[in-house]
């Protein structure tokens, strides 16, 4: 699928407002019949010689799921629709996600994108696991000359994900959303990676699903580590004094939502030389810990309520230039929510 970059910019607000939203589709798939098989009102989206399946499970009490499961490295596959929109109006997609299976651990993807532009904003769907459904949510105001969008819930061709939807919710708003779920106060998780079974893109050299950070002539290493445990952990590895090797992630943020980050890390050298950092932009406004002597995983935390006028946040986890030393990390989480979070939890 082409695409043009991720409008971060109108990723959505939290703005007092006196419209309440107008609820355009709320699909849970109940009014489909189990089996493989298209759900009534959405079109099948595929790219590729193998698209993988399509279906609808019963989860009895009159609940069913949509699953999405990707089987082919070459292929893209999904659902897709299409409504009226409005120029200057806001539009709010959502959906509740659980991982379909323990072994595919890849991410799948949804999209909201107004026609004729092709503005849009894609996220990656963020699943906790096999139990519990997890909300996503994307906002975007229509550009000038908008007379239509599309959304897609779809996977890429490299990985091959597995996900169930268990609800749907498209919506519009003359003003800007009073809140930003249709699951009010509910914690999201953004993302979750518990590094355990690691796997390195070919072309970055950072783990999947996040950027290579990199400063100075000798950045240094990113590698996999394998614990006593058998599983794995993200290594980083700083040995100049005039350089910087770490990773990062970006995310749309809402002003006034918070944000936490977790991360274990293992610091054995006992050098000060690696840190987590939450930022907010435009402002540039950081927020910063740094791993101490531990000889086994410690657990670090940062939380930040994004100021007004932001509209990006990154994580980075990364080594300042002096001094020099190596890392070992795993069970990386971003969370969300409306309220502060709970500090003791």
């Amino acid at each position: 699928m082409r695409f043009k970059a991720m409008g971060m910019a109108a990723a959505g607000m939290l703005l007092a407002g006196t419209v309440s939203a107008e609820v355009m589709l709320r699909d849970d798939f109940s009014a489909n019949a189990p089996g493989e098989a298209v759900p009534s009102g959405w079109k099948l989206y595929k790219q590729g010689p193998n698209t993988g399946k399509i279906s609808i499970r019963d989860l009895g009490d009159g609940k069913r799921e949509l699953l999405i499961d990707d089987e082919c490295d070459q292929s893209e596959i999904g659902v897709t629709r299409q409504f009226p929109a409005t120029a200057g109006n806001y539009y709010r997609i959502a959906l509740k996600a659980r991982q379909l299976n323990e072994l595919k651990k890849d991410a799948a993807y949804f999209q909201l994108r107004f026609l004729p532009s092709q503005k849009l904003l894609q996220l990656p769907i963020a699943v906790l696991d096999t139990e519990r459904y997890n909300p996503n949510v994307i906002s975007l105001q229509a550009p000038a000359g908008t007379t239509g969008l599309q959304i897609f819930i779809y996977t890429h061709k490299a990985p091959k994900p597995a996900v169930a939807i268990s609800e749907f919710y498209l919506e519009e708003s003359a003003t800007p959303f009073e809140s930003y779920s249709p699951w009010p106060q509910e914690q999201q998780i953004l993302k979750q990676d518990p590094m355990t079974s690691l796997k390195l893109d070919e072309k970055s050299g950072a783990p999947v699903y996040w950027g290579r950070y990199t400063q100075g002539p000798k950045p240094g290493t990113i590698e996999v580590a394998t614990q006593a445990d058998g599983q794995t952990a993200l290594k980083m590895v700083d040995s100049d004094n005039q350089s910087e090797i770490g990773i990062e992630y970006s995310f749309p943020v809402v002003p006034g939502l918070y944000y936490r980050a977790t991360v274990d890390a293992k610091n054995p050298t006992g050098e000060r030389c690696f840190l987590m950092q939450l930022s907010m932009f435009p402002g540039k406004q950081h927020k910063q810990v740094f791993f101490t002597q531990s000889d086994d995983f410690k657990t670090y935390t940062l939380t930040v309520q994004a100021p007004e006028g932001t509209n990006k946040g990154t994580v980075y986890l990364y080594s300042h230039k002096p001094p020099t030393g190596s890392i070992e990390l795993r069970n990386f989480q971003l969370e969300q929510s409306e309220r502060p979070f709970d500090e003791t939890k």
